[in-house]
Parts: C-alpha cells; sequence; structure tokens
C-alpha cells in the first residue's frame, strides 16, 4: 500500500485533511454537548439557591430534598462525562426546585409573618 501512495500521491492527498476536520468537527460536537449540561447544571444550582431563600427546605422538604438529590445526581453524572443523563437530571432539579419555591411561598401566604425555620435545640 505505501508503495501505492508514492506512485500516486495525489490521490491520498487531501486524506489527512479530511481526518482532520472530522476530528475537528466530532470534538467541537462534544464539548457543544457538554457546556449544554454545564449551563443546565448552573440554571439548576441557581433554581436549588432560590428555593432556599424562600426556605423551601423547611416549608417544603420534600420537593426541596428531591432537587438536591437531582442536582446531585446531575454533578455525578457530568462527572462521568455522561452530558445528556446530566443534563436530564439538571432540568429535574430544577422543576422540582421551582415547585419547592412555589410550595414555600403558598405555606408563606398562609403563615404570614412567622416562616423562619427554628433553630436547633431551640424550645417550643
Amino acid at each position: 500500500m505505501n508503495g501505492f501512495r508514492r506512485r500516486f500521491p495525489r490521490v491520498f492527498a487531501g486524506q489527512k485533511a479530511t481526518w482532520r476536520a472530522v476530528v475537528v468537527v466530532l470534538t467541537t460536537a462534544m464539548l457543544l454537548v457538554g457546556c449544554a449540561a454545564k449551563q443546565d447544571i448552573a440554571s439548576a444550582e441557581r433554581a436549588v439557591a432560590v428555593a432556599r431563600e424562600t426556605h423551601a427546605d423547611y416549608l417544603a422538604p420534600y420537593a426541596f430534598h428531591s432537587a438536591e438529590l437531582y442536582l446531585n445526581e446531575a454533578h455525578e453524572r457530568l462527572n462521568d462525562s455522561d452530558f445528556d443523563l446530566a443534563s436530564k437530571y439538571a432540568l429535574l432539579a430544577t422543576a422540582r426546585a421551582k415547585e419547592a419555591e412555589t410550595a414555600a411561598l403558598k405555606e408563606i401566604a398562609l403563615r404570614g409573618t412567622d416562616t423562619t425555620p427554628p433553630r436547633a435545640g431551640a424550645s417550643r
């Protein structure tokens, strides 16, 4: 095969360039998929932080804890380079965090001013 390449170099001239282009396109696609997952995780982190600010961890603990678990799982999948699954878990975390925030705001409206969680060890 090497002798054939030496005799007809123009036939194989574009082969290296084609493979380089394929590698560049595939690498770019992988990076873009990874970036989307990172953006989804960042959005989920913001949603969990907003839910925490509304005391959702105390007022809507089930939804809030679910959001945290989904967010942790999204980080794990991102570390494993499973970008599609990381993005899905991040979107689930965002949805649960927004649900927790909404439930917490409803609870605040019902309770009035007493919305801060009790301190550990405080007697009622």
